[in-house]
């Protein structure tokens, strides 16, 4: 049987821990599914300092590394490559360092976070998820890192020219411009476009890099020669409408099931009982608190609503902590509120917490696995979600639903397009700007839970389990496939 090969092109800055993030675990669930295809053998490209992480992202979802092919460029000491290539940009470095060493640690820290950023990037990860962003590198120190990064790239691109039996490349996300320069059949992903939807909170958040960004996927999908996207949404009014592009060039894929319930089952079959569903909830509160046994977190009859999902402009916090405040005040439900997002990422929820004093009532899990994000949802009462852009249809419907836990979320057009049903979505969805809609949603669920999840269930088992990730995959390969056809009869035509 004759394998055909695509390529994955990824680019991710050092330090991404792929398994926290929403693309991340797109790429986990497409890796999984394509191994069901013997018929076919997907090339991942990544830069030097990613090889960890993707080979962390398959332990975390128990994917093969040896159904797919890793090409990325050897590492490189970051000093040895700058002794070569920059000796200027090393001095520049270096004689910093040097006079700040004599004026105190305290003014040294920018300068040894930056040469940790440098060293560690060619070598390992650093711990920082943007580095441009959490450094706020500027001038001087943003040029060394670009050159390292550009340098790496282009180490890469030159693997990828070699590899002349890949048919067709596929970028999962727009972030990446430089994407456009393999002279090769490409599909680049197109999720959504948030820093320019939601500018003012984006823009807060990571100042001067915010326009940077934007500014490089405004390049990525103006150069770019095929697109996909989740949702008709995005096709339409972000492809479409914003940027011009003809909706010929425009494929649509939707999501498969996320299932949550497959994350709590072991090898043989056997799904979690009680007391391990528990047992993973207290590793997750330990990895937030430190001592969970000494926290009102930790109690066995603990009831809860929860939130699975980073904290970003677009994920609408704000609007459910006042829905929360609201409902524990003055209809005083003895629910908690627990998120999966970190605070610190944006000032504001962490100020509402403490203005309100519900330090005792709202708790934020990041960083969690598979096995614990599952057991949270098991365990929930109630999920919700009051986001306010997806790219598709948000993955907490079928995450929640498949473990027997019941959804509200908001009313979205990505999410009326996959849930279509107008009684389904009379008791799901909720308006997303106004939190008093919100609350009166999350207080009438509450009061027959059972009747909402039979609704969902029979929705869910009907409609959306039977499209899973395989399916998911098969359209993609389809895609690529036609791609690379194109491309070979344009070349015989020239």
């Amino acid at each position: 049987m004759a394998v055909k090969r695509f390529g994955i092109y990824t680019s991710f800055p050092p330090g991404v821990d792929m398994t926290k993030e929403g693309l991340g675990r797109h790429l986990a669930y497409f890796l999984q599914a394509a191994q069901q295809r013997p018929d076919i053998r997907f090339t991942l490209a990544c830069p030097s300092w990613s090889r960890s992480d993707i080979l962390a992202l398959c332990r975390a979802y128990r994917i093969d590394p040896g159904s797919f092919d890793l090409l990325s460029p050897l590492p490189l000491p970051a000093f040895n490559f700058l002794r070569r290539r920059h000796k200027q940009l090393v001095k520049v470095v270096l004689a910093p360092l040097i006079l700040l060493s004599l004026l105190g640690r305290r003014l040294l820290q920018p300068f040894v976070r930056l040469w940790r950023c440098i060293w560690c990037g060619l070598h390992e990860s650093p711990p920082a998820p943007d580095v441009l962003v959490r450094f706020n590198l500027g001038g001087t120190r943003q040029r060394i890192f670009k050159r390292i990064v550009h340098f790496e790239i282009s180490r890469l691109h030159r693997l990828i020219a070699r590899r002349a039996n890949v048919l067709a490349w596929y970028s999962p996300t727009s972030f990446w411009p430089r994407f456009n320069e393999l002279p090769v059949p490409r599909l680049m992903c197109v999720p959504d476009v948030l820093v320019g939807d939601f500018p003012v909170g984006f823009a807060r958040l990571s100042g001067a890099a915010f326009y940077e960004r934007l500014t490089e996927i405004g390049e990525a999908i103006a150069n770019g020669y095929h697109f996909v996207t989740y949702s008709d949404a995005v096709q339409r009014d972000t492809l479409g409408a914003r940027y011009g592009i003809d909706p010929a060039r425009v494929s649509v894929i939707r999501h498969g099931a996320n299932r949550m319930d497959e994350a709590l089952q072991s090898p043989d079959g056997t799904t979690q009982d009680t007391k391990g569903l528990l047992a993973l909830f207290h590793a997750a509160l330990e990895k937030a608190l430190g001592h969970p046994d000494a926290t009102v977190f930790a109690h066995e009859e603990l009831r809860f609503l929860f939130y699975a999902s980073q904290i970003r402009p677009s994920k609408n916090v704000l609007t459910l902590l006042r829905a929360y405040h609201y409902l524990l005040h003055h209809r005083y439900i003895s629910h908690k509120l627990i998120m999966t997002g970190n605070p610190h990422v944006v000032p504001d929820v962490l100020a509402f917490v403490k203005d309100h004093k519900l330090e005792n009532d709202v708790l934020f899990l990041h960083g969690l696995t598979g096995e614990e994000l599952a057991a949270c949802y098991k365990l929930a009462d109630l999920a919700v979600n009051p986001t306010l852009f997806e790219g598709g249809c948000p993955f907490t419907f079928t995450e929640a639903v498949s473990v027997g836990t019941p959804v509200v979320m908001s009313d979205i057009p990505v999410a009326r397009e996959v849930l279509t049903d107008p009684v389904l979505q009379a008791v799901t969805f909720f308006d997303p700007y106004d939190w008093r809609m919100a609350a009166a949603r999350i207080e009438t669920a509450l009061q027959d839970l059972p009747s909402l999840l039979e609704l969902q269930r029979r929705y869910y088992q009907a409609r959306l389990v039977q499209r899973t990730w395989r399916h998911v995959v098969d359209d993609y390969i389809a895609l690529l496939e036609q791609l690379a056809e194109q491309s070979e009869g344009l070349r015989h035509a020239a």
